[in-house]
């Protein structure tokens, strides 16, 4: 149930917020950018993603499935319910790495459900490939000092760019009141011959001896996971690798991309073999002849509800239809808590509605919201309600 409280029709220009940091663009935008060689389609892909538009951004850009089949029988794999059994192989390591595709925002639904229930097996302190470090000399410190403290992220406190999509800024709100400590471990800056994954390890040792880790998880992009003796380049490993050396200890390394849904390339055998039986939110698949990674989640394929992707909503998510009046189209909605809003941190969710029958909802929690609407012509309309 929705109840609006009160509603504030302030119209007036502004600089639209979006425009100086890419934050949120219009799809007319992106576009504008893409056609004259702004940015590059996987950037692209990204501002879509920022904005809710899931088919755009995985139908412009997605990176090929990384392994194939082998020799896998597909009649004799075995499709399980994956976190109650990544917790009882999670509980005794030392360190738990999640990978994601940075185009998928249920990869850091499903993350955050292995982060939050791992808490009960005293994981502590989480680094995140998206968080923005402070500097080269105070690895692990996010540029927003007071991230650990305020406990959610801000609109302008350079983050990093994957923090403005709404279900990583959840991810890392819902960690933060979980209790654990966020740490950036991505490299500031390059450092002579070290390549990327280099620095992010020595980052992650600097910052777990600094602070007397013991347990940590990381939530890294793609590739970073690989924790086999696979070359990046000639005589360069990936991240899960050089821990696993580095710690000498076998850390538990979760994939999910290859068996999530793909538009740009071709879904995995494995996933077009079960796509119609699978029903659950996340199963995995754990085959002893992959040794790049431990584990492989399988993603059921998304159906939309209300203009959005069926993965987005909880059992106490509600749709909400953002009220508008008369404005010009294309709008930009966002949904902040209206504890935040002056603030102004990152939103819990944000739709563009391009026209004045589009179908998409919010999807929100219960509690008090302030919704932000900013037409084409940066005219900005404001009211807050109360989800029930």
């Amino acid at each position: 149930m929705v109840r609006k409280i009160t509603i504030l029709l302030c119209l007036f220009q502004i600089t639209l917020l979006s425009q100086a940091d890419e934050k949120y663009k219009f799809t007319y935008e992106i576009e504008k950018d893409l056609y004259e060689g702004n940015i590059d389609i996987s950037r692209a892909s990204y501002l879509y993603n920022n904005i809710a538009e899931y088919n755009q951004a995985v139908s412009m850009y997605d990176i090929p499935i990384s392994w194939d089949v082998d020799s896998i029988s597909l009649n004799q794999i075995i499709i399980k319910e994956a976190v109650c059994d990544i917790i009882n192989s999670a509980k005794d390591k030392k360190i738990v790495i999640i990978s994601e595709s940075h185009l998928k925002p249920q990869h850091r639904i499903f993350a955050s459900q292995i982060i939050d229930s791992l808490y009960n097996y005293g994981f502590r302190h989480l680094g995140l490939e998206g968080l923005a470090p402070t500097d080269t000399i105070n690895a692990g410190m996010p540029r927003d000092s007071f991230l650990n403290v305020r406990k959610f992220p801000l609109l302008n406190a350079k983050n990093g760019f994957f923090v403005l999509e709404t279900t990583y800024s959840k991810l890392i709100r819902n960690a933060l009141n979980r209790g654990y400590n966020l740490f950036a471990y991505e490299r500031y800056s390059k450092e002579g011959t070290l390549d990327r994954d280099q620095i992010q390890a020595k980052n992650i040792l600097r910052y777990t001896k600094a602070n007397n880790v013991d347990k940590f998880i990381i939530v890294v992009g793609w590739h970073h996971a690989i924790e086999s003796n696979l070359e990046k380049s000639p005589n360069y490993y990936w991240l899960g690798k050089l821990l696993k050396d580095m710690y000498n200890t076998d850390p538990l390394t979760i994939y999910q991309d290859n068996y999530t849904e793909k538009v740009y390339e071709n879904s995995h055998p494995i996933l077009q073999h079960f796509n119609d039986s699978i029903n659950i939110y996340s199963i995995y698949s754990n085959h002893s002849n992959n040794k790049n990674v431990d584990i492989e989640i399988l993603h059921p394929p998304t159906r939309f509800i209300n203009g959005r992707p069926n993965w987005l909503a909880t059992k106490s998510s509600k749709y909400y239809r953002p009220e508008l009046g008369d404005v010009e189209y294309p709008v930009m909605c966002m949904a902040f808590l209206k504890s935040e809003y002056t603030s102004r941190g990152v939103p819990l969710d944000c739709i563009e509605l391009s026209e004045q029958y589009d179908k998409k909802y919010f999807i929100l929690e219960p509690g008090e919201y302030t919704i932000e609407c900013i037409s084409k012509k940066d005219s900005v309309t404001h009211y807050n309600v109360i989800i029930e």
